[in-house]
């Protein structure tokens, strides 16, 4: 397999998961006449913040061939 389709394949992956939890969540709050959990603005943005910098170590270490080890080594 590609590269590229893996990590479309992953993507899709885990968006479907997402949308799964998010909509699980909808129906179940619903259910049981609570309000659905929203992450606060921090939370959202810690865990956006940390994905994007997950990212572009991947696609860094990708670049250059080098182990995450070897990246971080670097770096520090």
């Amino acid at each position: 397999m590609r590269p590229g389709t893996r990590d479309n394949f992953i993507c899709l992956s885990v968006g479907l998961i997402v949308a799964a939890l998010v909509t699980f969540d909808f129906f179940y709050a619903d259910s049981h006449g609570l309000e659905m959990w929203w992450p606060t603005n921090f939370e959202f943005s810690l865990v956006a913040n940390l994905i994007l910098v997950e990212y572009f170590v991947v696609t860094e270490t990708r670049k250059i061939g080098a182990t995450t080890k070897q990246i971080l080594a670097l770096r520090v």
